[in-house]
């Protein structure tokens, strides 16, 4: 059972409640009669870095409510006991990630999914903010099949620097081919590069522990014909490969790198093998 499970319980009695991260829930509420299902998120925070993490993430939601990007109906961040509490109501709706690992998507739905999620790196850059954690799991299909952004915890200003007081308090999914010490439009560029190749591909499967992200990115966008038997329309096309354009660089000289590093373990692992070989045979 996750910590502070018993606590959540408490507060939300007639919920049903999951545990979806690090002290961070999904309470869900049964309709009464022809009102719709309710759910609410919950966040946890009980050090000072947690505190201040969860009071600007209460900021962002605020500061959101007069955007294209405001998802949640209310929020409200209050002190319960040791712990500092952030509930905040979403639209209705399943997880990308989710829909993707049941199968539960079509194809028409998936292009759907990456031609919004494009204006979505659009709305972003007008407002002049950086989301810093795109991910398919904070991407949510709504019931009119709308896609929205959650999950505002690593949210920054264009140019704002990621750490505060020498701590970094972005902690996005994956990790970036190039160092980034600012929010830049980039860090959503790239997540969202990643989210588009396991939406053209249907599998939401890919692990940046087995695969290493700039590897899968160079793998779909260069050789692949996955756009074309998609069907997405070509403005659509150009727009990914366009985003694609502005990080290919970095993915070249993130692989040199790998591909050195490589290189320069791989003489002294074969030396030591030889070693042991030769010694074996004595």
């Amino acid at each position: 059972m996750s910590p502070f499970f018993d606590e959540i319980n408490t507060l939300f009695p007639n919920g049903v409640i999951e545990s979806i991260g690090p002290r961070c829930f999904l309470v869900r509420f049964k309709g009464n009669g022809d009102q719709d299902d309710k759910e609410i998120r919950v966040k946890l925070a009980t050090s000072p870095l947690e505190v201040q993490c969860l009071q600007r993430e209460a900021l962002w939601l605020h500061r959101l409510r007069r955007t294209h990007l405001s998802v949640q109906r209310n929020a409200s961040l209050e002190r319960r006991g040791s712990f500092l509490l952030l509930t905040s109501s979403y639209v209705q709706g399943s997880s990308v990630d989710q829909l993707l690992r049941n199968s539960a998507v079509t194809l028409e739905q998936r292009k759907s999914m990456i031609t919004q999620l494009l204006a979505l790196l659009d709305d972003l850059y007008s407002e002049g903010i950086v989301h810093g954690d795109i991910k398919l799991s904070n991407l949510i299909m709504g019931k009119s099949d709308t896609l929205s952004l959650i999950d505002f915890a690593n949210m920054r200003r264009i140019g704002e620097p990621l750490a505060d007081r020498g701590v970094i308090q972005v902690t996005p999914c994956y990790q970036y081919p190039k160092q980034v010490s600012i929010a830049h439009p980039y860090m959503d560029v790239y997540a969202a590069l990643l989210c588009i190749g396991m939406l053209a591909s249907g599998n939401a499967k890919y692990q940046v522990a087995d695969v290493r992200s700039e590897t899968y990115l160079e793998n779909f966008f260069h050789p692949s014909d996955t756009f074309k038997w998609l069907g997405l329309e070509r403005e659509v096309e150009r727009q990914a490969r366009q985003h694609y354009g502005l990080i290919k660089a970095d993915l070249n000289v993130a692989h040199s790198q790998i591909e050195t590093k490589e290189s320069a373990t791989a003489l002294p692992r074969a030396e030591q093998n030889l070693m042991l070989f030769n010694g074996g045979m004595s």
